[in-house]
């Protein structure tokens, strides 16, 4: 009982700083609304909150093996899936949000991502430190080393010739990862 209390008092938090980031204009003032609309409890003892392509919920051992699925020592395009999955789960981005994401919107001072998604808008996302981490080692490493042949590439995520990756690249490597 005491973790259910411990987690209203969590989304009550969420919620006002969701409500003041809007009013302040730091993130869009709709979408925080909305966020904090739709913020809710959930039961501790369920799997955690990660659903997958057929909108089935991961447990934590299948998300772990997601996430570890990828050695970024190991080559250039391990890292580049390797960020793939841990910015699909930090971020819950649609994997066409995924792969029209641009090296300049990843705000690293405010651990932000700047994403386009449906209908041409564009939202702010809030993404983990590990994820932000891997993008920072991605960018000094095996991105230079993919955009080898297209160094004029704007998008984060390249192909092994320094081209955008489509949405069907990015479920294979989630399947490979399975």
């Amino acid at each position: 009982h005491d973790h259910v209390v411990e987690l209203q008092e969590g989304q009550a938090l969420l919620h006002a700083l969701l409500i003041a980031l809007g009013a302040q204009h730091v993130v869009d003032r709709e979408a925080s609304a909305n966020l904090a609309q739709n913020l809710y409890v959930v039961e501790v003892q369920k799997p955690i909150g990660v659903v997958d392509h057929n909108g089935l919920a991961l447990t934590e051992r299948e998300v772990d093996r997601l996430l570890g699925a990828f050695d970024p020592n190991e080559s250039e395009l391990e890292m580049r899936n390797k960020l793939m999955i841990e910015l699909l789960y930090s971020s819950g981005l649609r994997a066409s949000e995924l792969t029209s994401l641009k090296v300049a919107d990843c705000d690293f001072e405010n651990g932000v991502l700047r994403v386009t998604g449906k209908g041409s808008k564009t939202r702010v996302v809030p993404c983990g430190r590990p994820a932000f981490r891997l993008i920072r080692r991605y960018l000094q490493t095996a991105r230079l080393v993919l955009a080898e042949k297209n160094p004029r590439a704007p998008w984060l995520l390249l192909s092994k010739s320094g081209r955008k990756l489509n949405r069907e690249w990015v479920w294979s490597v989630v399947q490979e990862a399975e």
